[in-house]
């Protein structure tokens, strides 16, 4: 009985701890209020990552479809530009660039991919692997249908880590992961209640 005490509680722990399958840096975009956020956090392990160009600046906002895919928050200012490795492509049906945002916030920050191009992430220039990236954006009085963005989750990867952008229902959703140690979780308390009524 102390052994499926045990077991239960830590199923039920790691659920507290973060997930390391989680993406190093997570773009959440969200819709409430009448406006529709872009959140952009964590951070990237840049080792064995390929220096494509450094940019004194870059365009502020996103184009959601077609061949030319952006997301791009933040203040716009200088970024060194890194080849990704793997990437989803674009996230919506409009190949317009839905420009300037209401406002932004934090650090340089974008992704991006064009046609045949190399596709990029942009950090600020001099980024240190591992440092925290916090970035965002805002349209006011939009909504992400209106924006022309497919809710659900998209991919894009570096040579040691993975960038993950969630649109909609899709953000905040915990990882697959998380619901088998809920269940094993609650089948280990299952177990104890039964045993204890025997």
């Amino acid at each position: 009985m102390k052994k499926v005490f045990i077991f239960a509680a830590m199923a039920l722990a790691t659920l507290l701890v973060p997930n390391s399958a989680n993406a190093a840096v997570v773009i959440d975009v969200t819709e409430g209020g009448g406006n529709v956020t872009f959140a952009v956090t964590g951070n990237l392990n840049l080792t064995g990552a390929t220096l494509f160009t450094t940019f004194s600046s870059y365009g502020l906002g996103f184009i959601p479809g077609g061949s030319n895919w952006y997301v791009a928050p933040g203040p716009g200012g200088s970024v060194d530009s890194y080849a990704l490795t793997g990437f989803a492509g674009a996230f919506g049906t409009s190949g317009s660039f839905f420009s300037p945002p209401s406002s932004v916030s934090g650090d340089n920050f974008y992704i991006w991919g064009a046609g045949g191009a190399t596709a990029q992430v942009g950090v600020t220039s001099g980024y240190v692997s591992g440092s925290a990236i916090n970035s965002g954006m805002v349209f006011n009085g939009a909504t992400i249908a209106g924006l022309f963005m497919t809710p659900g989750t998209y991919l894009y990867t570096l040579p040691n880590d993975t960038i993950t952008l969630n649109i909609g229902d899709s953000a905040g959703v915990p990882e697959p992961g998380t619901f088998s140690l809920i269940g094993l979780g609650m089948a280990g308390a299952a177990i104890a209640a039964r045993r204890r009524k025997q």
